[in-house]
């Protein structure tokens, strides 16, 4: 049985499982163990000793909460929320050096919002995105729900991002959905 080294990118996932997302990568990292010893993680855990995470910015006298500084950053370069939210320099740096030094065959990536970071490195490596929920769907919800036009805003670049990651995604990366309705829906984009 031939063992293939296996990256898993999962920048929103940390030890702790705290929602849906979590419990689904730590279940499947944990399938992927047991199937080879080969299993390099890179998630929230492994760059925050690099950079802690701050609940607050300040400048001076403006005290921001963390989602708020994330939410007008990605307003203001019209940015993918959750993207500019868990992927910042020291975890791109960290995938650099990751890709360099361990150089998988297999690259799997939690959520369509994290392909563009690493993917140069995918041109000859196999790849499988876990999409989780069908991003488009799940933007227009919570757009409907917003009270604010600039989070309704926000929704809507986000799922304008997340078509042109669709768009952009080489018709040989594996998609992993967690119904039928997903898979459907997302066919419609390949």
């Amino acid at each position: 049985m031939k063992r293939f080294k296996i990256l898993y990118l999962a920048p929103h996932f940390d030890s702790r499982v705290i929602d849906g997302a979590s419990f689904r990568s730590k279940s499947v990292l944990s399938f992927l163990k047991k199937k080879t010893n080969l299993v390099h993680v890179l998630n929230r855990s492994s760059f925050e000793g690099f950079c802690p995470q701050k609940r607050h910015f300040s400048f001076r006298w403006i005290r921001l909460h963390r989602k708020t500084f994330f939410a007008l950053k990605a307003l203001l370069f019209s940015r993918h929320y959750i993207q500019t939210k868990h992927i910042g320099f020291v975890f791109r740096f960290l995938c650099c050096f990751t890709f360099l030094f361990f150089s998988p065959s297999i690259v799997y990536i939690n959520f369509l919002w994290t392909y563009p970071f690493v993917r140069l490195f995918c041109s000859k490596r196999v790849v499988v995105v876990d999409t989780h929920n069908y991003d488009p769907d799940w933007w227009e919800n919570l757009e409907s729900t917003s009270r604010w036009s600039w989070e309704k805003r926000l929704c809507r670049i986000s799922k304008q991002r997340i078509l042109e990651i669709l768009a952009d995604l080489p018709k040989n990366t594996l998609l992993v959905h967690v119904s039928q309705e997903d898979a459907d829906k997302y066919r419609t984009h390949r």
